[in-house]
């Protein structure tokens, strides 16, 4: 089953659009249609990937972060992505990753793995 999700996320105000049950042509056909005209395609090397995560320019210009799963059959591989879209969005909050402050990156990546989980 082909779902889309958008996942915005309140304290951060970040946000996420999760593709789930597209293969990659399907899902590099959607992304390409919200792409800026500029940003390189996606590179078919995640062609065989159980996940990705990764960011594009929209076409208004700002940056915009993705997940897609062609399938949500192996739940670590949700685990795995979501900590790099986590880590991404907290870089560009210029919020360090350490010990120290490791709850900020267990709360994002909970809360973006607990919303998919509901929808799915």
């Amino acid at each position: 089953m082909k779902k889309h999700l958008k996942i915005t996320e309140p304290v951060f105000r970040s946000c996420v659009d999760v593709i789930i049950g597209y293969n990659f042509d399907e899902a590099r056909k959607w992304i390409q249609a919200r792409q800026h005209k500029d940003d390189p395609p996606i590179d078919d090397f995640h062609r065989f990937s159980d996940g990705v995560s990764f960011t594009i320019k929209s076409e208004t210009g700002r940056e915009h972060e993705i997940l897609w799963f062609p399938s949500t059959k192996n739940i670590g591989v949700l685990v795995h992505e979501i900590a790099h879209l986590t880590f991404r969005i907290l870089t560009k909050k210029q919020i360090p990753i350490r010990e120290e402050n490791d709850e900020i990156f267990c709360y994002l990546q909970e809360y973006y793995f607990r919303e998919i989980l509901k929808r799915i």
